[in-house]
């Protein structure tokens, strides 16, 4: 399972993912542990991801 792609359709989804990708790069939250591992992985496929303007 960990294995599977998610792809999103549909809609203005890049507006959408520029948005978390900005909230996510200014939470001032320190993370630790599986919770850091998901967010450093999360913010990782939004760079891929997400085009720049």
């Amino acid at each position: 399972m960990f294995e599977e792609e998610l792809v999103i359709d549909g809609g203005d989804n890049q507006g959408m993912l520029q948005t978390v990708k900005k909230v996510l790069d200014e939470c001032d939250v320190a993370f630790s542990g599986v919770q850091a591992t998901a967010y450093d992985y999360i913010c990782d496929q939004l760079e891929e991801g997400v085009k720049h303007d």
